[in-house]
C-alpha cells in the first residue's frame, strides 16, 4: 500500500510539471516517398506544429499522399483557421516552381493564433487529475 502511495505521489508530482516541448531547433533533411529531399526547420510543439523552408513557406505531410507538401490557411465552420495541403510537393528546387508562386507565403501572426487556439482546446480537453484516479 505504501508502494502505491508513493507511486501515486510521483506520478502527481511530475504532472504538474509536464508543459509542451518545442521543436528540435536545427535544420532537418526531409525525404519524400520518391527519394528527393528537402532542408526545413520544425517549428511549433505537440500542440501544433509544422516545417518551415529556408524561403518561410510552411510544409506539412500529408499523410493521403505520404508526402510532404506546402501549406495553406482554410478557415474552418466555427471560424477557426487551420493548416491544410495544397497538392504542391517539396522538393530541393520548389523555390524556383512555378506552381510555387500560387501558394502565398502564410502569416506568423496567424500561425501564432492557430497554435494559441490548438493549445487553449488541448487544455480544454484535458481532464481533471482527480478523474485520473
Amino acid at each position: 500500500m505504501k508502494l502505491l502511495l508513493k507511486f501515486a505521489f510521483i506520478i502527481l508530482t511530475a504532472a504538474g510539471t509536464l508543459h509542451a516541448v518545442e521543436a528540435y531547433p536545427g535544420e532537418i533533411t526531409f525525404t519524400q516517398k520518391d527519394g528527393s529531399s528537402f532542408v526545413g526547420n520544425l517549428k511549433g510543439d505537440e500542440y501544433f506544429h509544422w516545417i518551415e523552408d529556408k524561403s518561410g513557406h510552411i510544409i506539412i505531410y500529408n499523410k493521403n499522399d505520404e508526402a510532404y507538401e506546402f501549406a495553406k490557411i482554410q478557415e474552418t465552420i466555427d471560424g477557426m483557421f487551420e493548416l491544410i495541403s495544397s497538392g504542391i510537393m517539396v522538393t530541393e528546387n520548389s523555390a524556383f516552381s512555378a506552381s510555387l508562386s500560387e501558394i502565398e507565403k502564410i502569416d506568423k501572426k496567424l500561425l501564432r493564433n492557430i497554435w494559441k487556439q490548438k493549445r487553449k482546446k488541448a487544455a480544454k480537453e484535458r481532464r481533471p487529475m482527480s478523474e485520473l484516479f
